[in-house]
């Protein structure tokens, strides 16, 4: 693994893992502003010279800029998972993975256990996303959503939004 960072640019380096070492197959993230043939070039040299058999190197390429704003978006739905979820009791909710896309207002779509023709159901989602904004306006939320523009939606178990 450290000769795959090696061989990577610190900055352009995002992930790397051995997904079978018995076939030798190492998968690797890095920026797409990166050659990546010259980087499974560059790893299979310094495995030979180490003695050590060369892999199978699928490398996937991503935007840096992407890839921080997923990193500082994951760390809003942390504080929100922790500050309204944990802190709540909402048991078996979840914020749906989202893809980040530049220049694109980021989802928060919230999964919960409530069916749409329960009663109260509204009311919750309606309270849940006021317990959302109220992180999102906290300082240590702030930092991480920067400029960003985001939308929340709050979902019934059947993908039925309910806010």
């Amino acid at each position: 693994m450290d000769i795959a960072t090696a061989a990577v640019k610190e900055e352009s380096f995002f992930s790397a893992a051995i997904r079978d070492e018995k076939e030798r197959i190492l998968d690797l993230e890095i920026a797409d502003s990166e050659d990546s043939n010259e980087i499974k070039n560059d790893i299979n040299k310094r495995l030979v010279i180490q003695g050590v058999t060369s892999y199978k190197i699928n490398i996937t390429q991503r935007n840096r800029e992407v890839v921080k704003a997923e990193s500082r978006w994951n760390q809003v739905f942390g504080h929100i998972f922790d500050d309204v979820f944990r802190k709540n009791g909402y048991e078996g909710f979840g914020i749906q993975q989202i893809n980040y896309k530049k220049n694109q207002p980021v989802t928060i779509d919230i999964k919960t256990k409530l069916s749409d023709d329960e009663v109260g159901a509204r009311e919750l989602g309606q309270k849940i996303e006021k317990e959302v904004e109220g992180v999102l306006k906290t300082e240590a939320v702030k930092k991480w959503i920067e400029n960003d523009s985001y939308a929340i939606g709050i979902y019934d178990i059947d993908d039925r939004k309910i806010n």
